[in-house]
């Protein structure tokens, strides 16, 4: 009888796993809503609708829109329910006098700081603004010389949902009169080029062409250089104290492949992490996966069509990539070999070389089902996300991983060859009395 126990249990727990991967929130992840996608009431008695909001503890900062505006007509925080004006278009410019005309949808915030882009004018004088303390004061505005060039900054913006403000620095993308590039405002005040569009891409005979999706973490800063066609200087890159290296483009071989990328189109980046997503082709057809940057050099880490059975019609393209400490979050995207596209659906976490269904569509959250949802950043262990659900309704909510005192974890992993690709859904229970 034990002989057969021994042989039977572990086929009896694939079996119950295989129930078990039904459309639940997992128990080891606290849901928590944090603001309403609805008309919020100001002080003023006006109201605002909130654009997309950053994280940073408790605190949501966020655009808001005025009905039938298209720009933003001030920067608002909410804590706790409680609504606070950072800047609207009342207060006056710092060293200018004037008012504020309008906001750029992008900002940055983390504690009492909030980074942000705003005009007195409605076609141009574009700048920089740095609130702390509730004291404003400028970083750039249209007379700021871009530094490596003679242009003038015209325009800023800043990575949507990346934490690219601390006590250190401050990291915004500009434009100036032929001029784009990546910019840091120093601790002293300095401001100094990262990278702009009259440098080469490293190992390339190419110029760097954009600089979207920039993260910085400690003293390193990676971004996306999203170069048109088939430029190999498209793909992710690193700056280290000045000098800039290749995580990976179109001169890099797929790990444990005889091919080089098409398009590395994604990166994440965290205090522990590097993770890019690509595509290459191995002349039957395009694939997709996340690839981590280790010490011993690119290595595969997640194919899609780990995590999602494969059906003959679909590819999955792993996308929007946030990392926080030793955690990684992406959603798939679904794709017909026709071009076509789905939603982002679902989404996962990877952490400790497992990866698990954190939420998708159909799920139940805050009584609700969910019928949409968009990862926006990860700040220290917290997931923020929009979410739309069957009633039209749609909010802000935060994911974070709570252990269970008692919780047994029963994982299904998955190795594929020499890569090691693991894929784990945890099902939690307490432990009987």
């Amino acid at each position: 009888m034990n002989r057969f126990a021994r042989t039977v249990a572990p086929m009896m727990l694939l079996f119950s796993l295989s129930i078990c991967l039904s459309a639940q929130t997992p128990t080891d992840w606290r849901f928590t809503p944090l603001l309403s996608e609805s008309p919020l009431t100001l002080a003023n008695g006006s109201s605002v609708y909130p654009g997309l909001p950053v994280m940073s503890g408790n605190t949501l900062t966020f655009a808001g829109y005025k009905p039938d505006f298209f720009d933003p007509s001030g920067i608002y925080q909410s804590n706790s329910g409680t609504i606070t004006k950072i800047a609207d278009t009342r207060t006056r410019i710092p060293n200018d006098g004037r008012r504020f005309d309008h906001f750029g949808g992008s900002l940055i915030a983390n504690g009492d700081q909030v980074a942000f882009t705003g005009a007195p004018t409605s076609n141009g004088g574009e700048g920089v603004y740095l609130s702390q303390s509730g004291n404003l004061s400028v970083i750039a505005d249209s007379s700021t010389t871009l530094p490596g060039s003679t242009s003038k900054l015209a325009s800023a913006y800043f990575a949507d949902g990346r934490n690219n403000i601390n006590s250190e620095r401050l990291l915004f993308s500009a434009f100036g009169n032929g001029t784009n590039g990546l910019y840091s405002r120093e601790k002293n005040g300095s401001l100094i080029r990262i990278a702009d569009n009259s440098m080469l891409a490293p190992g390339t005979n190419t110029p760097f062409r954009s600089f979207v999706d920039a993260q910085m973490s400690g003293n390193q800063i990676a971004f996306m250089n999203n170069a048109g066609g088939n430029d190999v200087g498209r793909g992710a890159y690193l700056s280290v104290n000045g000098v800039i290296t290749t995580i990976a483009n179109g001169t890099t071989q797929v790990p444990e492949t005889d091919f080089l990328f098409k398009t590395v189109y994604e990166a994440a980046l965290s205090e522990k992490r590097q993770v890019i997503a690509g595509r290459y082709s191995d002349g039957k057809r395009l694939r997709y996966g996340l690839y981590e940057n280790t010490s011993n050099g690119l290595t595969p880490l997640l194919d899609p069509n780990t995590l999602l059975p494969p059906d003959a019609n679909y590819t999955y393209l792993p996308a929007r990539l946030l990392a926080s400490d030793d955690t990684l979050a992406f959603s798939v995207y679904s794709q017909t070999p026709e071009g076509g596209t789905g939603f982002y659906e679902p989404l996962f976490v990877n952490r400790g070389g497992i990866t698990e269904k954190l939420l998708q569509r159909g799920d139940t959250l805050d009584g609700k089902t969910v019928s949409f949802f968009y990862p926006l950043q990860f700040d220290s262990g917290r997931l923020l996300m929009q979410v739309s659900f069957t009633d039209n309704s749609r909010g802000y909510f935060s994911a974070q991983a709570v252990p269970e005192p008692g919780a047994v974890a029963w994982l299904i992993v998955v190795s594929m060859g020499g890569a090691g690709w693991k894929y784990a859904r945890k099902r939690h229970q307490k432990k009987s009395k």
